[in-house]
């Protein structure tokens, strides 16, 4: 009788992932995989259950003073060899070439890769991927990358506030071993070079009908007007309305009257509404010379006295602020 129609039976995929990470890291270390094995094994990570490879993952259970002991004390590897290949003994280097025949296996990956960057403690991670997710919300992130570059300026900006990760990673290493400057020459510009856990002061929507005097959740604390869905050019055509064409002062009744209207019309519409400050609008768009209706943090004025609020009383606040 034939068995042709028998299926195969294959491994389990803990097993398959095991032995790929078990493979690969006898070649970097090049050690004899039955040797690798018989150390593993002795330690516990036998293979014989999924148990070994959720060892191989944590570096509580497995950590790196125990695989020194292993294979560097013992004279099978260098250190340089280990260091090089616990990266596949972790499954880091797995992430995205594991093995699948369904169309799901780039989410998989994906997933996968999340779960195990999510629990590996910061402090192991490299420059790089604690540059993407380095922003004003990571105080820890912030910390590690002070501490590895002794508190040395090494992040750059991009026009539009991301880090520039290309140039940080150069000055991030530079830091590491010599002093660096607070400017640096970016494709032939000079640029501003921060220290980690400095943050360029992100700027704000300032009020159409006050100058100095920032929106709050899109809203003007002084009119107690919402702008929440107007657009930037209806705004402006409102703020030279207010501070170029009426004369008179107008009463928070009307200015909320305007913002109604803006709220209410099409773009379009409200242009034909507001002609001469439409027509003023197109000026000084022509000559490059439209308001941008944006405030520094430190150049916002407080509600009831007006004047310029710095934050902590310091008259002298740079355009950053430290975060830590």
């Amino acid at each position: 009788m034939s068995n042709s129609n028998v299926p195969a039976v294959s491994a389990p995929s803990w097993k398959t992932e095991f032995d790929d990470r078990i493979k690969m890291f006898s070649e970097v270390c090049k050690i004899d995989e039955s040797i690798v094995r018989s150390k593993l094994s002795d330690y516990g990570a036998d293979g014989n259950s999924s148990i070994s490879l959720d060892m191989l993952d944590s570096e509580e259970t497995l950590p790196m003073s125990e695989l020194f002991s292993m294979f560097v004390d013992s004279g099978l590897t260098k250190k340089g060899n280990l260091r090089l290949a616990v990266s596949h003994l972790r499954g880091k280097s797995q992430i995205g070439t594991l093995h699948s025949t369904t169309s799901e296996e780039p989410t998989i990956a994906s997933a996968l890769e999340k779960v195990f960057t999510a629990n590996r403690p910061k402090n192991d991670w490299s420059d790089e991927e604690l540059l993407k997710i380095y922003d004003q919300d990571s105080v820890e992130v912030a910390e590690i990358l002070r501490k590895r570059t002794h508190g040395r300026p090494c992040i750059v900006f991009n026009r539009d506030n991301s880090v520039n990760a290309e140039i940080s990673l150069k000055l991030i290493k530079l830091a590491k071993r010599q002093a660096t400057h607070t400017n640096f020459m970016v494709e032939g510009k000079l640029v501003s070079v921060f220290r980690a856990g400095e943050f360029l002061a992100k700027p704000l929507d300032e009020s159409p009908l006050f100058p100095g005097v920032a929106l709050i959740e899109g809203i003007c604390p002084q009119s107690n007007t919402d702008w929440n869905g107007v657009s930037q050019k209806a705004r402006t055509i409102v703020h030279l309305h207010v501070r170029k064409i009426e004369t008179a002062a107008l009463t928070k009744k009307a200015m909320q009257g305007i913002c109604k209207e803006a709220r209410k019309l099409s773009e379009t519409e409200f242009c034909d509404e507001y002609q001469e400050a439409t027509l003023l609008y197109q000026q000084l768009e022509d000559q490059g010379n439209l308001p941008a209706l944006k405030i520094l943090s430190n150049e916002t004025k407080s509600e009831k006295s007006g004047k310029v609020d710095t934050g902590f009383g310091n008259k002298n606040t740079p355009s950053a602020y430290f975060l830590g």
